[in-house]
């Protein structure tokens, strides 16, 4: 999306990807498979990104950032940036310039 946010809920997916110039991106629901090979990957150059996974933060590896805003996990402050390596082979990359980065894992 160009201009205007992106949103899926309870959705199930193996590969996704999202990215939006101007807007949100705001995803929910479970990867099929966290130990088979997957993506996801969202971006937002100027907007918020969040992310709610029905599952447990020990299978990804995932790779979160923000230039100017906050990164949080599972509620919990990471200052600009956070990684983790998983024991599965699902990928997470989020990202943006001007907005928040939440990932949320059940």
């Amino acid at each position: 999306s160009t201009s205007g946010g992106v949103s899926l809920e309870e959705s199930t997916w193996q590969i996704l990807e999202a990215r939006t110039t101007s807007g949100s991106v705001r995803i929910d629901g479970n990867i099929m498979n966290s130990f088979r090979d997957g993506e996801t990957l969202l971006e937002s150059t100027s907007g918020s990104v969040n992310l709610e996974i029905d599952s447990h933060a020990r299978e990804f590896n995932y790779n979160l950032s923000s230039t100017s805003g906050s990164v949080r996990v599972n509620g919990q402050n990471h200052g600009r940036n956070a990684s983790a390596e998983g024991t599965g082979n699902h990928r997470i990359s989020m990202r943006t310039i001007s907005g928040s980065v939440r990932l949320d894992f059940d």
